[in-house]
């Protein structure tokens, strides 16, 4: 074989040894980056239900503690003592939960997760008489946290690529509320409803 050829095969080798390199790192660094966002798209998964159920526990005491004062219909009471010890624990639960979606949620969710934590330092102030609450009140402000922690469900899916869903907004608590007035009795035959906040 002539000194072109043999040139001309060395380089065919040294093109396809090139090619196949570029390649394999090509993918292997794909591999690498789709193995690193289902990481960290786990984590932030666990994040943003360690939140949401820490505001959850929040509502329900909050529930829980209206209701022993004649302003939420409920099957279940707190006393005020029980209740604000609870209330501590749950707190200190959300905040500490909250610093999982400081660390890993982007931009929107970091600001539906502080708007609903706003919300839910509203209804502690109701738990702890430091607002004034009636039926109406309370009704209006578990609207305005329902669709913050919706809100929150929203900008937790978009950041994990999850599509959007048409969740049901209202709960069971509400449609309640509004038919079984506070104060009016228990509804026909009887029975006291559960209160859930996350219904």
């Amino acid at each position: 074989m002539d000194l072109p050829a043999q040139v001309t095969a060395l380089l065919g080798v040294l093109i396809g040894a090139a090619v196949s390199y570029v390649s394999t790192s090509l993918t292997e660094r794909a591999r690498w980056r789709r193995g690193l966002s289902i990481r960290w798209d786990e984590r932030r998964l666990t994040a943003y239900l360690e939140y949401a159920n820490a505001v959850k526990a929040n509502a329900n005491i909050v529930v829980l503690m209206l209701a022993e004062r004649g302003i939420v219909p409920a099957n279940k009471r707190l006393s005020e003592a029980e209740g604000l010890a609870q209330l501590s624990d749950a707190e200190s639960d959300r905040s500490l939960a909250f610093d999982g979606i400081l660390l890993l949620g982007d931009t929107a969710t970091i600001a539906a997760a502080t708007d609903l934590s706003r919300h839910v330092w509203r209804m502690h102030s109701f738990a702890r008489d430091e607002l004034p609450v009636d039926a109406r009140i309370w009704r209006d402000a578990f609207a305005d946290y329902r669709r913050a922690r919706s809100a929150f469900y929203d900008a937790a899916r978009a950041s994990m690529g999850v599509p959007p869903a048409d969740i049901h907004r209202d709960s069971a608590w509400l449609a309640y509320a509004r038919e079984f007035h506070p104060g009016t009795g228990p509804p026909p035959g009887g029975e006291t409803r559960p209160v859930d906040p996350a219904g």
